[in-house]
């Protein structure tokens, strides 16, 4: 079974990408809004097979603590280099997001208006059995 780490801050594409991915597809998705908390998960060891990565996140932390710039990139620095990750945002050319995340050699960067894409994309390229 394919364990997916997934860092949304939206709650609406938070449920609707977890539900596609454990509903249709029967894997395993952990799935976070808070920064803090799939950091922590991060530092207990697990390693995910695939990490779906939210990028431009300035809210959603818990209360009291600092909200996070460009958080997904964070996540991804603090995964092993062996993992695909792929970003997604609502705001990709806009911020030049998109080629940001080429620092971080992603599997792919999804706009999330193309979500739907995203689960095509990662089949075709064997991330996702």
């Amino acid at each position: 079974m394919l364990n997916i780490i997934l860092f949304e801050d939206n709650i609406i594409y938070k449920q609707s990408i977890t539900e596609m991915l454990e509903n249709q597809q029967g894997y395993q998705v952990k799935a976070f809004s808070h920064y803090d908390e799939a950091i922590r998960l991060i530092e207990t060891g697990y390693v995910p097979d695939l990490a779906i990565l939210d990028i431009v996140y300035e809210g959603a932390s818990p209360l009291g603590s600092t909200p996070v710039k460009d958080a997904g990139f964070q996540i991804a620095e603090k995964l092993p280099n062996e993992i695909p990750v792929l970003f997604i945002s609502a705001y990709g050319e806009e911020q030049g997001i998109k080629n940001k995340s080429r620092e971080y050699s992603p599997v792919d960067f999804i706009d999330k208006g193309e979500i739907g894409r995203a689960h095509v994309e990662l089949q075709s390229r064997g991330h996702l059995v």
